[in-house]
């Protein structure tokens, strides 16, 4: 026969178990949710990179050392910031 104090503390065990599955829920999705802001903000830096490389490909005579450099620029941060994405992703 099973004790009145074992199926309070199961049931007491059962409902913490419940409170930090969900917590742990919330805060996995918020977490998504983040890496998916981050990612589509460095899509949009992508973007941007892509169409200032397309319009100064006419340019890169006149201004080639400058343009090279901010090119460079703008594709290592969208490297560190893909990378971050990345941790965080194989983190969860």
């Amino acid at each position: 026969m099973t004790d009145h104090r074992d199926l309070t503390n199961f049931k007491s065990e059962l409902a913490a178990l419940t409170t930090l599955r969900e917590e742990l829920k919330l805060k996995a999705h918020l977490a998504r949710a983040d890496l998916k802001t981050q990612y589509d903000d460095l899509e949009r830096q992508w973007a941007l990179a892509n169409e200032q490389f397309q319009r100064t490909k006419g340019h890169l005579k006149q201004d080639g050392a400058l343009v090279e450099r901010k090119v460079m620029h703008l594709l290592s941060d969208l490297k560190t910031g893909y990378q971050n994405v990345k941790q965080a992703f194989e983190a969860h």
